[in-house]
């Protein structure tokens, strides 16, 4: 009896019966759009309550814990770690197919996929926040102590005390936290305190209200779970359980 040939990723691909189910891609899709009303609901509810009188609270702080949450603010900036991990990648996927290294090209390969989902969590969570920021067009606090101001102006591209909500930083340590939590989870007792230090120092010094952080440490975390998603979903293995061993060996597979 004649075997059928396996077929080429290509023709698996082609092959509707060979396809995945779309929930496959976007597990718990049912969950995150319950997470994202409650977050809305409550997003919206700190908006007209919470946000202003915690602001004002906030500017009245010792100036030294003002100083403190200062310098612990800048582990937020998303400029570091897009060109770390940027180039950690260029490096490491390159060493990974070079016959110099080839003893260690399995290791390389994983170290590179790693730091390019970091990358990659990072960059589109970020660049949803820059557009919504100049969408919403809110008023920063310090326009609060200054003028009074206080609300939404809508579609503003280039003011910086108008791009408020959501929080940059809160996304960029959400995102960041997330990755790291779904490659290492056993350090989450690390990840998520620094995170949490370093979304209330927003607050704190008064560059954002405590909606904008929470809004954009939710976008944070649901593009990251989308993009780790997208790698299971073409079995690209770099993500460990709870228990520390490795789901499946790392590949790069194309989805063309």
């Amino acid at each position: 009896m004649a075997l059928k040939p396996a077929e080429s990723p290509r023709e698996r691909m082609d092959n509707p019966a060979a396809r995945k189910p779309l929930n496959a891609f976007f597990p718990g899709s049912g969950r995150i759009l319950f997470s994202v009303l409650f977050i809305t609901a409550l997003v919206i509810l700190l908006i007209g309550y919470v946000d202003r009188p915690l602001a004002l609270l906030a500017r009245n702080l010792d100036p030294v814990i003002n100083r403190f949450f200062s310098i612990v603010t800048r582990f937020g900036k998303s400029t570091t770690y897009l060109v770390g991990f940027g180039m950690a990648f260029t490096l490491l996927y390159p060493a990974s197919r070079s016959d110099r290294w080839r003893d260690h090209a399995p290791a390389l390969r994983r170290y590179a996929l790693i730091t390019f989902f970091i990358f990659v969590s990072i960059a589109a969570s970020g660049l949803l926040v820059d557009i919504l920021k100049a969408v919403f067009g809110r008023y920063r606090p310090v326009m609060l102590y200054r003028k009074g101001l206080y609300g939404f102006t809508f579609f503003n591209l280039l003011r910086a005390r108008l791009h408020s909500f959501p929080s940059g930083h809160a996304n960029t340590v959400a995102a960041l936290t997330a990755a790291l939590y779904f490659i290492k989870p056993r350090y989450a007792l690390f990840y998520l305190p620094t995170a949490l230090l370093v979304m209330a120092s927003r607050v704190i010094i008064g560059e954002h209200f405590i909606s904008d952080v929470i809004a954009g440490a939710t976008l944070g975390i649901i593009t990251t779970c989308y993009i780790k998603s997208y790698f299971e979903y073409h079995q690209i293995g770099i993500f460990f359980p709870a228990s520390g061993r490795e789901k499946h060996p790392p590949t790069l597979k194309s989805s063309s």
